[in-house]
C-alpha cells in the first residue's frame, strides 16, 4: 500500500515546529498529518524520542515565577507585533515571534509548545495585556494564575498597587 501523499509545505512547517520544540501530537493535530509519521519524523529530526505525558492545560500553568511571567509577557509582545507584520497564518506569526525572542534570550529559549499555547490563548483573549500604572508597562494578565495577576516588572514592594 503506497504511503499517503503529504503536502510539502505542511511537512516543511512541521519540521520547523519540531525544531522549535512543539510536541509531535500537537504538530499532527495542527497540520492534519498522521501522528505515527510525525513521531517517526521527530525522532529523525531531533535525534531523540519526544517527551511523553500529558500537557498542561494552559500557558499560564507553565508560569511559576515572576521571571517566567516576564519572559512570557515579552514573548507575547513579540507575537502581537508579528501579528501586525507577518502573513495571515498563525504559524508564520508564531515563528517570527519565537525567532525574535530566542535572539534576545539565547540562553533561555522559549519552548515551542508553550509559545503555541500562549499564542492561541492570546488570540482568544484568555491571556491579555493589562497596563501597570506604577511602572507604565503592559503585562500579561490571567485571573486564574497567581503569577499573572500582578505586574511582574514592578519591584516586590509595589506589586500590590498594580
Amino acid at each position: 500500500m503506497p504511503a499517503p501523499s503529504i503536502n510539502l509545505n505542511r511537512a516543511c512547517l512541521a519540521r520547523r515546529m519540531m525544531e522549535f520544540g512543539v510536541r509531535p501530537h500537537l504538530i499532527a493535530y495542527m497540520m492534519k498529518l498522521p501522528e505515527p509519521s510525525v513521531m517517526e519524523w521527530y525522532e529523525q529530526v531531533i535525534g531523540k524520542r519526544p517527551n511523553r505525558g500529558p500537557l498542561k492545560n494552559c500557558a499560564a500553568s507553565y508560569i511559576k515565577t515572576r521571571s517566567d511571567a516576564r519572559r512570557l509577557a515579552v514573548f507575547c509582545t513579540f507575537y502581537r507585533k508579528a501579528k501586525r507584520t507577518a502573513g495571515p497564518m498563525m504559524m508564520e506569526q508564531l515563528f517570527l515571534a519565537m525567532a525574535h525572542f530566542n535572539k534576545i534570550y539565547p540562553d533561555q529559549k522559549i519552548d515551542g509548545t508553550l509559545a503555541w499555547m500562549a499564542a492561541r490563548e492570546f488570540d482568544t483573549n484568555v491571556l491579555r495585556f493589562k497596563y501597570c500604572s506604577s511602572c507604565r508597562l503592559h503585562y500579561l494578565y490571567y485571573l486564574q494564575s497567581p503569577q499573572l495577576r500582578k505586574c511582574p516588572f514592578c519591584p516586590s514592594r509595589c506589586r500590590k498597587s498594580c
